[in-house]
Order: C-alpha cells, then sequence, then structure tokens
C-alpha cells in the first residue's frame, strides 16, 4: 500500500490552486472587457450562471442538518465537485435561463459609451 503522502502528492491540480467562485467570476470580467464579441459574451454568461447555481447548490446543502456519524472531509470534497458539475450540467441544459437572460443584458450595454 502506498504512503499517504505520495497519493497526496500525485493529484494533478492542488486543492489551493482552485479558484474561488468570486475569483473566477473577476477572471470572466477581465476577459470579457479585453475583447468583446458575441461568442465571448455567450460564454461569460453560461460561466456566470454556472457559478451562481454552484453557490445556490451550496447553501441550499448547508441549510440540512448534518447527522451523519460518517461525515468526512473527502466527503465535503467529492460533494462541492459533483455540484461544479450539476451546475454545469444545468447550464448545457438551460434549466434557469439565466445565461440567456445576462447575454441579453450584457449585449445591450456593448453599444454604449462607458462612464
Amino acid at each position: 500500500m502506498a504512503p499517504l503522502n505520495s497519493i497526496l502528492n500525485r493529484s494533478s491540480t492542488p486543492l489551493t490552486e482552485i479558484p474561488n467562485p468570486a475569483q473566477r467570476a473577476g477572471e470572466l470580467a477581465r476577459g470579457l472587457e479585453k475583447g468583446k464579441d458575441d461568442k465571448a459574451l455567450r460564454k461569460v454568461s453560461s460561466e456566470f450562471e454556472s457559478i451562481f447555481l454552484n453557490m445556490m447548490l451550496k447553501e441550499m446543502r448547508s441549510a440540512v442538518p448534518k447527522f451523519d456519524p460518517l461525515h468526512s472531509y473527502a466527503e465535503e470534497t467529492y460533494q462541492e465537485l459533483m455540484d461544479q458539475e450539476w451546475a454545469r450540467d444545468m447550464v448545457k441544459n438551460k434549466s434557469m435561463g439565466l445565461a440567456d437572460m445576462v447575454y441579453r443584458q450584457l449585449s445591450k450595454l456593448e453599444g454604449e459609451p462607458a462612464l
């Protein structure tokens, strides 16, 4: 059996390097400022909806009391990753339509002069 340190060192992305939703939103906004084209605007709108849904799922889970004696950090990590995938899947299936609303709103602002 491999020692725990060697198993932990195999991960491709350390957990400390995974950006939180606020950092990801800032990166998206900076990318949008560089070049406002239709494809980038769609991508930013979809990413925004994904971040929003992920945060919503996380808050919904925190509202449910946990009485599981087998609860662990690994379970929390897995749950966070699963919520991220669920949020992406919800965006792909256009379950909420938030990305379309954000896209329409931002495309209206695109032609207006900056203050």
